[in-house]
């Protein structure tokens, strides 16, 4: 068909459809002007404009839609019109048509569809007016003040989208506004590839992009602005604002910090908490107590540790206090920060704390009672006599941890405790004490009726490293259950004591070949197996000492 004839087709197919325009049907009138756009067919306009008044919504949603697909700016003022038909769905037909059109006199009514409640309306709208771009910028920015929250997240996002550089400056404001603002407009920003440029401006960007950790870099600097966001901005950013200053460690938060004490959301009452303990002022210290008395157990905790943290006389009390309180999340702490505190008034109740009913209260005590070292020996060596079979674990444990060695005489009696777990911690705090005076009492106990605790007594030589302990250890390597801990223990006495063994120990471990074998029971009948232990790294080392005193290998 040759070009004329096609065209002629063509414009009886128009012709055909101008009329279906006016049929009684409303399908035939929609589907008329649905196919007129799809042709973009220019002579069809004036006609269409007046099916913007159709009594059928559906036929002025197509002939909307059909006139944005066409592109004659004469239909702006129709469209226009049409933004305050009753339906809905018309209006954002027009929305979407007149950001095809792209003719900055839609903007004013395409920025009152921002304030429309029907969400797929208002994103017809911002779409438009980012197709329209620079004309669109400067009511943008004005609508940026708007007192609709959801108004203004629209015009944020289509001025990112617009990415005019006029935009920049008024959205550098934004992120001094609401944590909502603040955001979408660091989006914005983000995507117009600006960089702050100052410390105020990189920490409100970082906040409002959820970069919590980003000010922490510029320091000082930083803490100004920090504060105004702990006093004005979302509780997620008051508690990031109050974690940051805790680390930068600048006392001029502290007034603020105390303030945040008070806030009404109690994860922000708990990062300035923390964050006092950080700066270890003694100005926090009295709200710190106060804090104690709140019903919240974590706000508690955080308190209890920064009081540790700060020390100082006014916080012992509030501390041996907090050490009887009903959580134990609390009490743990106050043993903890006791330990922060040098007086003796904290080892009565830390000694209370070791036979506290929760385990991991009853080792806080104990680690704090090691850290504070020779002041609290004495009290744990009469804890070791103690009643409860509990309070004489820690304590041995605590000794151990201390290694002191005045302590020695105390735990060497305590290896004959009736308890089974008292006897396992005082042999391992005899193994920290590195004392030979231990080694005939922890060999004796190799054999002791359980074996776990055999295999304590065996580490335990080892952690001491006397070469006195060599035969009866290798006398345990025959023990299946003690074998590994026997050779580990032999070859810690190697790497320490070398050049204390007798030749006759050296060539035994040099030479020193294991193999376990095992009966067992299967359907054929008995049957034997064979674990050969790898002996080769506790050889080595008896043959380097060997090799050095030149004795033969």
């Amino acid at each position: 068909m040759s070009g004329f004839l096609q065209s002629m087709k063509e414009k009886a197919v128009i012709m055909s459809l101008l009329v279906q325009l006016s049929a009684d049907s409303e399908g035939i009138r929609e589907n008329a002007a649905r196919e007129l756009g799809n042709r973009g067919a220019p002579n069809a306009v004036k006609k269409l404009i007046t099916r913007l008044k159709d009594p059928s919504p559906g036929v002025r949603r197509a002939v909307a839609t059909a006139l944005g697909q066409i592109g004659d700016t004469a239909a702006v003022a129709p469209l226009m019109a049409c933004m305050r038909d009753p339906r809905v769905g018309v209006r954002r037909s027009a929305a979407t048509a007149l950001g095809q059109l792209k003719d900055g006199q839609a903007v004013p009514c395409l920025i009152e569809a921002l304030r429309e409640m029907d969400l797929d309306l208002r994103k017809a709208a911002a779409e438009a007016l980012a197709t329209i771009g620079a004309p669109a910028v400067a009511p943008l920015i004005e609508a940026l003040n708007d007192g609709a929250e959801h108004v203004r997240k629209e015009a944020l996002v289509v001025l990112g989208q617009i990415r005019d550089p006029k935009a920049v400056e008024p959205l550098v404001q934004m992120l001094k506004r609401g944590q909502a603002d603040a955001q979408f407009a660091a989006r914005s920003l983000e995507g117009l590839g600006w960089l702050p440029s100052n410390s105020e401006e990189r920490v409100l960007f970082a906040f409002a992009l959820g970069h919590y950790d980003d000010p922490i870099k510029d320091g000082v600097t930083a803490v100004k602005t920090l504060i105004q966001i702990l006093e004005e901005k979302s509780p997620p950013m008051r508690e990031a604002a109050a974690r940051a200053l805790g680390r930068i460690g600048d006392n001029r938060a502290v007034s603020a910090l105390i303030k945040a004490l008070r806030d009404e959301r109690a994860e922000v009452r708990e990062a300035a908490a923390r964050a006092l303990g950080e700066l270890k002022d003694e100005r926090a210290v009295d709200a710190l107590v106060l804090a104690l008395d709140e019903e919240n157990a974590m706000l508690q905790e955080a308190a209890v540790r920064s009081l540790g943290q700060i020390g100082g006389d006014k916080a012992l009390s509030p501390l041996i206090k907090a050490a009887s309180d009903e959580d134990h999340h609390v009490r743990a702490a106050a043993a903890e920060a006791l330990a922060n505190i040098d007086d003796p008034r904290a080892i009565e109740p830390l000694t209370m704390l070791m036979m506290d009913k929760r385990s991991t209260v009853r080792k806080a005590a104990t680690d704090t009672l090691a850290r504070l070292g020779a002041p609290v020996v004495d009290s744990l060596i009469i804890s070791l006599n103690a009643s409860d079979p509990q309070t004489r674990i820690m304590a041995a444990e605590a000794l151990g941890q201390m290694g002191d060695p005045s302590a020695l005489d105390a735990l060497l009696s305590t290896l004959r405790d009736p308890v089974e777990g008292v006897r396992r911690e005082a042999a391992k705090a005899l193994g920290l004490l590195h004392d030979s005076r231990a080694v005939e009492l922890l060999v004796a106990m190799f054999e002791d009726a359980n074996w776990e605790i055999g295999m304590v007594a065996v580490r335990a030589v080892g952690e001491i490293g006397d070469p006195v302990a060599i035969q009866p250890l290798l006398r345990m390597i025959q023990d299946e259950r003690l074998a590994d801990t026997a050779l580990e223990s032999l070859r810690r006495i190697l790497e320490t004591s070398a050049a204390n063994m007798t030749q006759d120990d050296l060539t035994a471990l040099s030479r020193l070949n294991l193999v376990h074998e095992q009966s067992e029971q299967d359907m054929l009948g008995a049957r034997t197996t064979r674990k050969v232990v790898d002996c080769t790294p506790l050889n080595r080392l008896a043959q380097q000492e060997l090799i050095r005193r030149g004795a033969p290998v």
